[in-house]
């Protein structure tokens, strides 16, 4: 059985206030791209809302739904929903292919949906998305193919190091000093709110 057919998505839009890229979701129910269920958000740049199209082939009767006006946190109450749908689902699509702007397309087992780490792993990617919509657009290339320049190889980064607070030395209120521009940028974390805003009804469970 071969796999599952990579669904190739351009969608240019006309409409100035709107995201030149969307996030685009096809849930396959087989090779055919006709049978596909697919979904894309964009982003009004004007307001900042999103808006969702839903497509259903529906065996030849195809059914279309449009939401307009939504908020970043309704797009991923949608999101969260869809995941744990599949999850639920008693006849689940074959696989679930998710394009994103500025990022590979990722196609993924409709199956590995049953786990929650794949639930919360596609929840924060569809968010990671939804903040990219408004900084990233096409880009034509216009280099002829004979004039292109290999770069040099970058440098070797040095071993990964561990991050933590806990390897920094100890805080200083002198910004003019190594010690003092970490201790500034560690009270700026503490300071800042936790990304991931969601009430605990919307986290993923078994």
């Amino acid at each position: 059985m071969s796999g599952p057919a990579v669904r190739f998505v351009s969608i240019p839009t006309e409409m100035s206030n709107i995201s030149d890229l969307c996030i685009q979701i096809n849930l396959q129910r087989g090779a055919e791209v006709s049978n596909d269920d697919t979904i894309k958000i964009f982003k009004n740049l004007a307001f900042g809302d999103f808006e969702i199209t839903y497509s259903d082939p529906n065996d030849g009767s195809p059914v279309t739904h449009k939401m307009t006006g939504l908020y970043r946190q309704k797009v991923l109450d949608y999101v969260y929903m869809l995941l744990k749908n599949q999850y639920l689902d008693e006849e689940k699509f074959i696989s679930v292919q998710f394009t994103l702007p500025g990022m590979p397309r990722v196609i993924v087992s409709a199956a590995k949906f049953n786990e929650v780490y794949y639930r919360e792993h596609f929840y924060e990617l569809m968010s990671f998305g939804l903040d990219n919509l408004e900084n990233t657009t096409p880009v034509v290339a216009k280099l002829r193919r004979n004039s292109y320049v290999t770069p040099p190889p970058a440098p070797r980064r040095p071993a990964r190091l561990n991050t933590t607070r806990y390897d920094f030395e100890e805080p200083s209120d002198d910004y003019d000093t190594d010690n003092g521009r970490r201790s500034m940028f560690w009270r700026e974390v503490e300071r800042s709110p936790t990304r991931d805003t969601r009430p605990q009804h919307m986290f993923f469970d078994e």
